[in-house]
């Protein structure tokens, strides 16, 4: 897309120039290209969901990073899969933070979409996935969240447990009490905040039992 002059970011931005932003997010400089993703951002305009979330696949880090803090603010239902698939593929932490940020700041549409990726191959996006779930904090999650506590990594069963103690439902309270007994020390305390937020009264004699052992 070709210009004939620097467009004035803050000034489509005043004005609410959606359109002009959006055609701002092709400009060949780099600061343009932020400024306008960030503006975009603080419209919290829906318009610009599906532009903003084909810049989740754009070369810059700085401009991946940006879009999906943009995308988290909008909100917009339509944002959630790219989102999600963004997630899958996406190697950088920090640009991986905030996209879970963004889905957890989402509809909670956001839900079917992260429990399907839950079997995903690298262990560090199943705990980033399962992390997100226990922010958003759907009831639809709990399910699939107790299959989780089977998995290999570690990392992901404590992220598991952290997640359902959050979403404090009692059909949670069995499977909790069972991780009191894990090797894992992170994991037997996770799991004893997460009965204590839950507060089911049948978490009592476990607890009192890990209390009795010292075993934290």
């Amino acid at each position: 897309m070709m210009w004939l002059f620097k467009p004035n970011v803050e000034n489509l931005e005043s004005s609410k120039d959606v359109q002009g932003l959006i055609k701002a997010l092709g400009h060949k400089d780099l600061s343009i290209r932020l400024e306008a993703t960030r503006a975009l951002g603080r419209i919290k305009e829906t318009a610009a969901s599906e532009p903003l979330s084909t810049l989740l696949k754009d070369k810059d880090i700085k401009i991946r990073t940006e879009a999906a803090q943009a995308l988290g603010t909008i909100g917009d239902a339509r944002s959630i899969e790219p989102l999600v698939a963004a997630l899958q593929k996406e190697t950088d932490w920090n640009i991986r933070e905030s996209i879970c940020e963004a889905l957890a700041n989402a509809d909670k549409t956001a839900v079917e979409p992260l429990i399907k990726a839950l079997r995903h191959p690298r262990p560090e996006m199943r705990t980033q996935m399962t992390r997100v779930l226990g922010r958003i904090g759907d009831i639809r999650s709990v399910g699939p969240l107790i299959e989780v506590l089977q998995d290999k990594e570690p990392e992901v069963r404590v992220e598991a447990v952290r997640a359902l103690g959050e979403l404090g439902d009692p059909e949670a309270v069995p499977h909790l009490s069972e991780a009191l007994k894990d090797k894992d020390a992170d994991m037997r305390r996770q799991a004893a905040k997460g009965l204590g937020k839950i507060g089911d009264n049948s978490a009592i004699e476990p607890l009192t039992e890990i209390l009795r052992r010292g075993d934290w």
